[in-house]
C-alpha cells in the first residue's frame, strides 16, 4: 500500500481533472484507501487513461462472457440520456457479484458480527480497513441503446445463464438477450461451472449501440442506486 500512495502523490496530486473523492483533501483516510488510490490511478495515470480512451464501443470478450454467466444479478437501473438531436437514448446497467465473491463476503459479514458482538470497544475498528471494497468482485454490464426496455425486477438475485448477440438486419445496432436463470440460493446448492437450464427470466434488448463490462476500478464504474446482496 505504501507503494501505491507514493505513486498516488507522483501522479495525481496536481491533477485537477480528479473527481473530488479522489483528490489528496478526500484522501486522508484508511478506510478503503487502497481501491481509491487505484481507482485514481484511471484518471491520472497516463497508460491507465489510454486503455480506456481505446475501449471499443462493443467489446465483450469470451473471458466477459465466462465471469458474467458465472455471477448473480444484485442490482439493474437505467438512465434516459437526450442528445443534441433530441433523440433519446437508453443505457441499461446490470450490476453483478461472482457467486464465490458473495458467499465469501456472507462469511466475512457472519464472523464481523460475532466478533462486533464479543468486543463493544472494536465496533469502529474497521473505519481502518485500508482493504475495504464493498465492490470487490463487482462489475457492471452496461449497454446503450436507442430503444427502450422494461427490465422485470426478477432479474434480482438470479444468475446470468446466458448472453447471446446478433447484428439487426440495418447491421447498425445490435440485439442482446440476457437469460437469467436460478436464484442464489439454488445456485449455493450446485457445483461452480455446472450445467444450467436456458428456461428463465429473458430480457432482450434491442437497438443496442454499445456493450462493455465495467469493472470495480474503471472510471466508468459508478455506485448502484441500490443493491439487493
Amino acid at each position: 500500500l505504501q507503494n501505491e500512495i507514493i505513486f498516488y502523490e507522483r501522479r495525481c496530486r496536481n491533477v485537477y481533472s480528479l473527481p473530488e473523492e479522489y483528490k489528496p483533501i478526500s484522501m486522508q483516510r484508511l478506510y478503503g484507501l487502497r481501491a481509491a488510490v487505484i481507482r485514481s490511478l484511471f484518471f491520472a495515470y497516463e497508460p491507465f487513461v489510454l486503455r480506456m480512451q481505446t475501449m471499443k464501443g462493443f467489446s465483450l470478450s469470451d473471458k466477459d462472457i465466462r465471469l458474467l454467466t458465472r455471477s448473480i444479478c444484485i442490482s439493474a437501473w437505467h438512465r434516459r440520456i437526450v442528445e443534441c438531436s433530441q433523440q433519446s437514448r437508453w443505457v441499461f446497467f446490470f450490476k453483478f457479484k461472482t457467486l464465490e465473491n458473495l458467499i465469501k463476503a456472507k462469511k466475512i459479514t457472519n464472523v464481523s458480527n460475532k466478533t462486533t458482538t464479543k468486543h463493544a470497544d472494536d465496533r469502529l475498528k474497521f473505519m481502518d480497513d485500508v482493504n475495504a471494497n464493498k465492490d470487490d468482485g463487482c462489475f457492471v454490464l452496461k449497454a446503450s441503446a436507442n430503444a427502450f426496455t422494461h427490465i422485470n425486477p426478477t432479474v434480482l438475485g438470479a444468475r446470468l445463464g446466458q448472453l447471446s448477440t446478433s447484428l439487426t438486419p440495418d447491421t447498425n445496432t445490435y440485439q442482446i438477450s440476457l437469460t437469467f436463470v436460478d436464484s442464489l440460493t439454488a445456485c449455493k446448492n450446485k457445483r461452480f461451472g455446472a450445467t444450467f437450464s436456458s428456461a428463465g427470466e429473458v430480457v432482450q434488448l434491442t437497438g443496442v449501440l454499445s456493450l462493455n463490462v465495467l469493472h470495480w476500478w474503471y472510471p466508468m464504474f459508478r455506485p448502484s442506486p441500490l443493491t439487493i446482496l
